[in-house]
């Protein structure tokens, strides 16, 4: 759609509006039929859009829930099934956790990814001791992982990082530009950089 800049708004989002499609977003807690959910105005609210509104083919996680959506001959978009933890059912490896702790739920997929939130961004604390390119430190933790996966991407693509030193390097560089909390601010601020280029 051609929206007027920033091209988004709490109703329309970014070109759906729930109410006049008789429509909702859904979470395992909560739904609603405005575009006020974490980061609608951001990434995450984008992915959505894009998804189920203009790809009109997805299929989202909602706690245990699997919903598959598409379109039929006439454009119009429907959900074609719903699953109870389907997940649940998935023989090994894909039923065991990926990592031995620090998990957020018992369910699948959760037990095999890790949502870092806040300071708990790995790129933005110290390095967990220990050997990171072996398979034994990449299961300790999430962090741990995310650390044994930039090691073995900065060996195999001779990224040139010195990952002996994390911290000292992270500390000269300083707070990363993005990757924080999205607030509405800085959308704007970027939306704008691309604005004036003419993007």
């Amino acid at each position: 759609r051609d929206f007027k800049h920033p091209k988004f708004d709490w109703i329309n989002g970014w070109g759906h509006n729930f109410r006049e499609a008789g429509d909702k977003w859904e979470a395992i807690q909560q739904n609603g039929t405005q575009w006020r959910y974490w980061s609608s105005h951001a990434d995450q609210g984008l992915l959505y859009y894009w998804a189920k509104y203009a790809k009109r083919e997805a299929s989202l996680v909602i706690g245990q829930r699997i919903q598959n959506w598409s379109t039929n001959s006439d454009g119009i978009k429907y959900m074609q099934t719903q699953m109870h933890k389907a997940l649940n059912s998935l023989p090994p490896p894909y039923n065991e956790p990926k990592w031995r702790r620090h998990t957020i739920s018992d369910n699948r997929p959760y037990v095999s990814y890790s949502h870092f939130t806040g300071k708990t961004k790995p790129w933005l604390g110290p390095m967990p001791p220990g050997d990171c390119l072996s398979p034994r430190y990449a299961k300790h933790s999430p962090k741990n992982y995310w650390f044994h996966t930039l090691c073995k991407a900065n060996e195999k693509f001779k990224m040139g990082m010195d990952m002996d030193n994390w911290t000292a390097e992270k500390d000269k560089i300083g707070h990363p530009p993005l990757g924080g909390v999205p607030q509405w601010g800085d959308m704007s601020s970027r939306m704008s950089k691309l604005h004036d280029k003419g993007a």
